[in-house]
């Protein structure tokens, strides 16, 4: 049996069909046999995944290198089923993938508050301004101009 590790599925050496939902699945070798122990079921589970990562990559474009984060990037076995498939393609994983999705989570939705408070703020302004102007019209406020030297 395997050794018990998160590299585990990567000590199988046979290939693995993984029917249905992945996670769910009914494991079969390709021979036909059930696979009989965890690293064979986990190799297929990691060619699954890396399959689905690559299906997306080339929906979006691959570049030469590029940042997986999130926690796939702590499955060794899914990181280098991709990287077989990238063939040369540099992958880069953060020292912890899934807080670096976060943050960059983070920062989009920050980025979004400080562009939506900038349009109310604008637009509050614009009203002030307009209400004071109405004010100055009616002589409810009395405008006083200053030259400057």
């Amino acid at each position: 049996m395997a050794a018990a590790g998160p590299d585990m599925g990567l000590q199988s050496t046979k290939v693995v069909i993984l029917e249905g939902d992945p996670i769910l699945a009914a494991v079969t070798l390709e021979t036909g046999e059930s696979a009989e122990n965890e690293a064979d079921i986990l190799a297929g589970l990691h060619e699954v995944v890396s399959a689905r990562v690559l299906a997306l990559l080339n929906r979006v474009g691959i570049e030469e290198k590029f940042v997986i984060t999130g926690g796939i990037g702590k499955n060794v076995g899914v990181v280098t089923k991709l990287g077989e498939k990238l063939d040369g393609i540099k992958i880069i994983i953060p020292a912890e993938p899934q807080i670096a999705g976060a943050v960059g989570a983070a920062l989009f939705a920050f980025d979004r508050a400080i562009a939506s408070f900038s349009m109310a703020y604008a637009d509050q302004n614009e009203s002030d301004h307009a209400t004071l102007e109405r004010a100055v019209r009616q002589g409810k406020v009395q405008a006083v101009f200053e030259e400057v030297q």
